[in-house]
C-alpha cells in the first residue's frame, strides 16, 4: 500500500526504507525523446532517438519569463564550478552546432534558449525522475508553460500536438502502478518501455490506444511495472529489462483535452532523498542535481547536433521524403506513419505541400521547425496543423502552404521566424489495415506568394484577415485549455515544480539559473485582455444564448478546472509567503543570538523586499500570478460553451483582426513594440473597420 505525506515531508521519508511514494507528495513531469522517423539517416537518427532517452533533451525558448522572488541568502558559491562546466559545456555545443553545414544565421540566433531548454530537460529527466525512481514526469509542453505563450523549443520534432511524458529510473525490484484516462482530444496513446543506460537506450512493445493497451468503459485504464504481473492485471510491463517508460498522448482537439496520467511506486520501493520535499530542495539537493546534469549536456548535445540532420534538412531544397511506416526506427511505432522534408524559401516564394490523406489515423500533424529540428514558436504563430485545424481536399489530399507572408487561403503554415528549416508530416495510431505497405509520394512546388491560389484546388477556402484572426483567437484558447487540464493534473503538481525552480534559483543565484536553464516564455499580461487573447464576448453570448442548456452543462462540467486555474497561483503565493516569513525569521534570530544587531536589521530588510516581490509577482506575473489564473479560468470556461454549442467564431471583430496583423511578429521580436512605430507598417490596414461599430454588432445579430 502506499502512505500519505504531510507537503513538508521528505519524499520517501515515511517509515523503512523500501516504502511506497505517496501519490499525493510528487506529481511527474514528463520527458520525451526524440521518436520519429528518419528520412536519409535511419541508422544515425535511430541512435541519436535511442541515445536522447539516455540523458533527456528540452529546449527553451528565448523570451523569458518574470523572475522568481529574490533569496533571502545569497547563492551558493561552492556550486559555481560545476555551474562553469555546464555553461562551458553549453558553449561547445554552441559553436558545434554553428558549425553544421546547414547552419543559418536565424536558426543560430535560437540556439542558447534550445541548449538551456537541453538543460532543464536534463534538470527534468535525468535530475528529478531519476532521484525520485520514476516518480516525476518530463512533460512537454511544460507543466509551467504559461497561456498564451509558447512552450520552450526543443530540438527532436516536439510538437503541440502531442503531450510528450517520460518517468526515468525505475527500481527493477519495485512494483508501480500507471494509472491514466483517455481525454475527450485524444486521438492516440501510446506507452512505450524503454531501458536508458550509459550512452544508448531501446524501447519497444508499446501499448497502444486501440490496439493493446485495455482501456474500461469510462476511458480509465491501469498498467502494472515490476518484476513480475499482479493477479488479474490486464496492462502489464515487465521491468527486468527497462527502467523508463516514455508516453506520448496524440491530441487531435486541443478544445476538447488531453489524457491525464499518474505513476505511483506500490510495493518494494526504494528510499528518495530526503532532500527534495513537494515544498522545497535541500542545498545538497540542488547540487546533486546540478552534478547529474553537468557530464550530460555534451555528450547529449552531441546527439542532437547528429539527429538534426535527421528531420529533413538533408532533403534537397524544398522537397519531402515519401510518407512512409516509422516502424523499425529507434523508439518510433509501427502504428505511425511520417515524411519530412526540408524548405529553403526566398522573400515573396511559397512552398506548396501535397500530402495523401490517411483519414482513419486517430491523430495527424505537421509542423515546421528550424534547420536544427527546433520547433518553432506554435503558439502565436500558425507554424503547425493537425487534422482538426486544416483542410482536406476532396480529392484526397490535404494543401499545405509554407510561406513567411499570409497567401490568405487555409493551411497557411507561418513560416516567419526562419527563411530555412524542416517541415515533419506524421499520421499516428493508423489502423493496421490502413497502414502504408508502400511509401507514398508527398508533391512540392515553389510558386510566388501572390500566384497561390491558382495551383491550388477550387475548393480550397480562401481567409480574409478576420477568418485568419478568428483561427488563431481559436489557437490561444484551445491551447490554453489543453494546457490547463494538462497543468491540473501535473505529476509533480504545477506549485511544487515552481517552488522547486525556485529554489534552484535561490540557490544558484538568478543570473546563473538564468544562464544555465533560461526563463519560461512568456506574453505581456495586459494582452490578454485585448481582443486577439480574449474570448469575444458577444459571440460567447450567442453561442450561449443559443443553446443554453448545453451552454450551461459545459459550465458545470468545466467549473473544477477553472476553479483550480485560480486556486493554484494563490496556493503558490501562499506557499512562498511561508518561506518568506520563516527565512526571514530565522536570519534576524541567527543575527540577535550572535549579537549582531545590524545584521539582523539587513536581514528583516531584505525579508520586506522579498515580501514585496512575492505579493507583485502573485498578482502580475503572467504566468503565475492570481491575476493569470482567473484569466486562464475565464478561456477554459468559455472555450468549452463554445465547444459545447457549436464551436468558436468563424470571424473576429475588426479589432481582433487588427491586432493579429502584428502579434506573431511582436512575438517573435521578444515584444520590441517600437515597430509598431514605423508608420510604413499600417499602410495598407483598414482602420476605419475598426471604428465601425456595424462590424462589432454583426457578431451578435449575424
Amino acid at each position: 500500500m502506499s502512505t500519505t505525506m504531510s507537503a513538508d515531508q521528505p519524499i520517501g521519508s515515511a517509515g523503512p526504507s523500501r516504502k511506497p511514494l505517496s501519490p499525493t507528495a510528487l506529481n511527474p513531469g514528463t520527458r520525451r525523446i526524440a521518436s520519429d522517423r528518419v528520412i536519409r539517416a535511419a541508422q544515425l537518427a535511430t541512435m541519436a532517438l535511442t541515445g536522447a532517452l539516455v540523458l533527456g533533451v528540452t529546449a527553451q525558448p528565448a523570451t523569458p519569463t518574470a523572475t522568481l522572488p529574490v533569496s533571502l541568502t545569497s547563492a551558493d558559491s561552492s556550486l559555481q564550478p560545476v555551474i562553469d562546466q555546464i555553461l562551458a559545456s553549453m558553449q561547445h555545443a554552441q559553436q558545434g552546432f554553428e558549425a553544421l553545414p546547414f547552419a543559418t544565421a536565424d536558426s543560430n540566433a535560437m540556439l542558447l534558449a534550445s541548449l538551456q531548454a537541453t538543460n532543464y530537460e536534463l534538470l527534468m529527466s535525468s535530475g528529478f525522475s531519476q532521484v525520485t525512481h520514476g516518480q516525476v514526469f518530463f512533460q512537454v509542453p511544460e507543466v509551467t508553460a504559461g497561456n498564451a505563450s509558447d512552450y520552450r523549443p526543443y530540438f527532436q520534432f516536439f510538437t503541440p500536438d502531442i503531450y510528450y511524458r517520460t518517468a526515468q529510473g525505475f527500481d527493477p525490484s519495485a512494483t508501480y502502478e500507471l494509472t491514466g484516462k483517455v481525454g475527450d482530444g485524444t486521438g492516440g496513446i501510446a506507452l512505450m518501455p524503454i531501458n536508458v543506460g550509459g550512452s544508448s537506450a531501446e524501447g519497444g512493445g508499446a501499448l497502444e490506444l486501440d490496439s493493446n493497451l485495455h482501456v474500461n468503459p469510462d476511458g480509465t485504464f491501469t498498467v502494472y511495472i515490476g518484476p513480475e504481473a499482479p493477479p488479474g492485471a490486464v496492462n502489464f510491463i515487465d521491468s527486468s529489462q527497462i527502467n523508463a517508460v516514455l508516453i506520448r498522448d496524440m491530441l487531435n482537439s486541443w478544445a476538447l483535452g488531453g489524457s491525464n496520467f499518474h505513476i505511483t511506486c506500490t510495493a518494494d520501493c526504494a528510499p528518495i532523498d530526503p532532500g527534495i520535499t513537494a515544498t522545497g530542495l535541500s542545498d545538497a539537493m540542488v547540487s546533486r542535481l546540478l552534478h547529474s546534469i553537468a557530464p550530460a549536456v555534451g555528450p547529449f548535445n552531441q546527439l542532437n547536433m547528429q539527429l538534426a540532420g535527421a528531420a529533413g534538412i538533408l532533403q534537397p531544397p524544398n522537397t519531402m521524403s515519401d510518407l512512409a511506416s516509422q516502424g523499425g526506427y529507434g523508439v518510433a511505432l509501427p502504428s505511425a506513419a511520417a515524411a519530412s522534408g526540408h524548405f529553403d524559401l526566398q522573400p515573396g516564394e511559397a512552398l506548396i505541400v501535397k500530402v495523401p490523406q490517411i483519414e482513419s489515423a486517430g491523430m495527424n500533424g505537421i509542423e515546421l521547425m528550424n534547420v536544427f529540428g527546433t520547433n518553432l514558436p506554435a503558439t502565436l504563430a500558425q507554424t503547425s496543423l493537425n487534422g482538426s485545424q486544416s483542410f482536406l481536399s476532396n480529392d484526397g489530399y490535404t494543401y499545405y502552404v509554407v510561406s513567411a507572408t499570409n497567401p490568405g487561403v487555409a493551411n497557411w503554415l507561418d513560416s516567419g521566424a526562419v527563411t530555412s528549416g524542416e517541415i515533419y508530416m506524421r499520421y499516428q495510431n493508423i489502423p493496421e489495415a490502413d497502414r502504408p505497405t508502400t511509401p507514398l509520394p508527398v508533391e512540392t512546388q515553389v510558386v510566388q506568394v501572390a500566384d497561390v491560389a491558382k495551383y491550388l484546388p477550387t475548393d480550397t477556402p480562401t481567409v480574409s484577415a478576420a477568418q485568419y484572426a478568428a483561427d488563431m483567437n481559436e489557437r490561444v484558447l484551445s491551447y490554453g485549455y489543453a494546457l490547463d487540464t494538462a497543468r491540473v493534473a501535473g505529476q509533480p503538481g504545477w506549485v511544487t515544480q515552481q517552488l522547486w525552480l525556485h529554489d534552484l534559483e535561490k540557490t544558484m543565484g538568478t543570473d546563473n539559473y538564468t544562464a544555465v536553464f533560461g526563463q519560461q516564455p512568456e506574453t505581456p499580461m495586459w494582452l490578454r485582455f485585448t481582443p486577439a487573447l480574449s474570448p469575444d464576448m458577444l459571440a460567447l453570448a450567442k453561442a450561449f444564448l443559443t443553446d443554453p442548456s448545453a451552454g450551461m452543462t459545459a459550465i458545470q462540467d468545466n467549473w473544477d478546472l477553472a476553479m483550480k486555474d485560480v486556486a493554484l497561483p494563490i496556493q503558490l503565493a501562499q506557499a512562498l509567503l511561508e518561506k518568506n516569513f520563516s527565512q526571514t525569521a530565522d536570519a534576524v534570530q541567527s543575527a540577535l543570538s550572535s549579537g549582531d544587531m545590524g545584521q539582523a536589521v539587513t536581514a528583516l530588510f531584505a525579508g520586506g523586499q522579498q515580501f514585496g516581490t512575492i505579493l507583485s509577482d502573485s498578482l502580475f506575473d503572467p504566468n503565475t500570478s492570481i491575476i493569470s489564473g482567473i484569466l486562464n479560468a475565464r478561456d477554459d470556461l468559455a472555450t468549452s460553451v463554445f465547444t459545447a454549442t457549436g464551436g468558436m467564431p468563424d470571424v473576429a471583430n475588426p479589432l481582433a483582426a487588427l491586432e493579429w496583423e502584428f502579434l506573431p511578429a511582436l512575438a517573435g521580436s521578444g515584444w520590441d513594440f517600437s515597430s509598431l512605430l514605423d508608420p510604413s507598417g499600417w499602410a495598407d490596414l483598414d482602420l476605419g473597420a475598426v471604428l465601425d461599430p456595424s462590424a462589432y454588432l454583426a457578431m451578435l445579430f449575424s
